[in-house]
């Protein structure tokens, strides 16, 4: 699940990660989810590094510990309105990949269609 982001996992983490799901009785269908949260908050913080650092990881956990249990979430409480935004296709901006930077750059061009 790290993988999916970018990091790598030393023994030290593993060991850590493994430590929580024994910890928790994490059941084998939501061990992918709870690895998939924690990979993400780790990613949110300031001094992640691609290599997961086992500090920022139990600080990451504690803070997720603190907020509650992660199975108990809502998730119908979002409201799809709040977080779409439709635009018309003429409106839209042009952008353009660049290759050098990894990006889409907009363009700075005015296109006439």
């Amino acid at each position: 699940m790290f993988r999916k982001y970018s990091n790598s996992l030393g023994p030290d983490a593993l060991d850590f990660i493994e430590q929580i799901l024994d910890e928790h009785d994490i059941t084998d269908d939501a061990v992918e989810f709870s690895i998939d949260a924690l990979a993400k908050e780790y990613n949110k913080q300031d001094d992640a590094s691609m290599k997961i650092d086992v500090d920022v990881l139990q600080r990451v956990y504690e803070s997720l510990h603190d907020q509650g249990d992660m199975r108990d979430m809502d998730l119908d409480v979002l409201d799809p309105e709040s977080h779409l935004h439709v635009i018309n296709a003429f409106d839209m901006p042009l952008w353009h990949w660049s290759s050098e930077r990894g990006t889409f750059d907009r363009c700075a061009c005015s296109a006439v269609f």
